[in-house]
């Protein structure tokens, strides 16, 4: 059994870095295939002991409807392929729901590998935003174009080259930190959630391990700035929010000192210096494209939802209303997960995915520990990127917030059937 945690533990590490198996037209990236190698071990080892752990918290339970909402609105769906597809890729990462859950005692150790693979990501990020800056944007994308196929696989690496979102304009093109993701939202959202999970291991880190995990967030910060992704600004912000809020009672004077020297740089960060006062700025201006598209998008789902408010238009059908003519890896979406569940799985699919989240928040709020409060900050941060980003189909990001609600439903005992004697994971 410890060989399969430390194999979880290094798919978590090393999960930005993972590359795609590229199956004719499937881009199956190589953690939906290990995940299920370690359940499928995980679950053997269990039976062979005659017993099978069944967690009983609402997390488990609320995941496990909309799953089943989403398996149902199979028989409806507008687009029948691209449900089955987008089904079997929600459906793959309920394994690792159950493993977290079973494992959830070895939630600092796997906290661990999440803030390492943040590390990582992050340190790729700054460099290849550091390189556009250097030897110009145009440069970086055309050597990123290579390897694009081997990480991202080679049908999605075509769409994201087909509607690139590597620039943005603030007084002229800036190259975004987005490598090694697809798009610089991804990567935000990703480091978003690390940087709170390596926050809630700050107390229980030696002397000598703690500046290494501060220079870590120091630098998953830097990447998510110049990542220059509106959303991923809010989202952290967020999280600083309900971090703070969840630990003030414990902060020193000096940390307290800290949060607010923090609250000013970013103040002075966003009011004083061009480039991101000006894509802050944006944000509020109904006009600016991206935002105006974004307006119409969730007009448009607003409607698709209203027509169809209880079963949705099934799973995948929102894209297929909006772009009937589009291929699959075209990115049709709402760009607000919770408007695109509604619009495909009718207000049942919504209230389970919400329910959800909440239960896993309520879950580490209760806890009382830096960890748990980390893990609630991360979860505010995925809820909160929700709102003007489609958060689901990311495999990257989807496997670490799945994690995480799979620790929350570890916070409850968890049933075994069989023997009906215990057996620690």
């Amino acid at each position: 059994m410890k060989f399969l945690q430390f194999s979880f533990f290094a798919l978590l590490a090393t999960v930005p870095i993972l590359p795609a198996a590229n199956i004719g037209s499937w881009d199956l990236a190589t953690i939906r295939i290990l995940v299920v190698g370690i359940y499928g071990c995980t679950a053997v080892l269990f039976l062979w002991k005659r017993t099978f752990p069944v967690p009983v918290h609402p997390v488990f339970w609320t995941a496990t409807g909309f799953l089943a909402v989403a398996g149902l609105s199979l028989f409806w769906a507008e687009a029948p392929a691209f449900a089955v597809r987008k089904f079997i890729f929600l459906a793959g990462f309920f394994p690792v729901l159950w493993l977290a859950a079973v494992w959830a005692a070895r939630a600092r150790f796997f906290a661990a590998g999440i803030a390492f693979g943040g590390f990582m990501a992050a340190l790729l990020a700054v460099f290849q935003a550091g390189l556009g800056f250097l030897f110009g944007g145009e440069t970086v994308v055309a050597a990123i174009k290579n390897v694009a196929p081997f990480l991202w696989g080679n049908t999605t690496a075509e769409a994201v080259f087909q509607f690139p979102s590597f620039f943005v304009d603030v007084g002229g093109p800036i190259l975004r930190a987005f490598f090694p993701f697809s798009d610089p939202h991804t990567l935000s959202l990703f480091l978003g959630i690390a940087f709170f999970c390596t926050a809630g291991l700050l107390g229980s880190m030696s002397r000598t391990a703690r500046p290494f995990a501060i220079f870590a967030m120091i630098l998953m910060v830097a990447a998510i700035i110049l990542s220059f992704s509106r959303g991923g600004y809010a989202a952290v912000l967020v999280g600083f929010f309900v971090f703070a809020v969840l630990r003030w009672r414990n902060f020193s004077g000096h940390m307290r000192a800290m949060v607010f020297s923090v609250a000013l740089l970013l103040f002075v960060l966003f009011l004083f210096i061009a480039p991101f006062r000006d894509r802050f700025a944006a944000s509020f201006d109904v006009n600016e494209g991206s935002f105006a598209a974004r307006l119409l998008l969730w007009q448009d789902t607003t409607t698709i939802f209203f027509k169809h408010p209880l079963l949705g238009v099934g799973l995948g059908g929102l894209a297929a209303t909006l772009g009937p003519q589009l291929a699959f890896r075209i990115p049709t979406n709402a760009h607000n997960t919770y408007l695109e569940m509604a619009s495909e799985l009718g207000i049942f699919g919504l209230m389970f995915w919400v329910g959800m989240l909440y239960a896993a928040f309520l879950a580490f709020v209760k806890q009382k520990t830096l960890l748990a409060h980390g893990f609630a900050a991360s979860i505010a941060v995925f809820a909160a990127q929700s709102l003007v980003e489609t958060t689901l189909y990311s495999p990257q990001v989807l496997f670490v917030f799945v994690v995480l609600a799979g620790f929350a439903a570890g916070t409850a005992q968890l049933s075994f059937y069989g023997n009906n004697r215990h057996h620690p994971a």
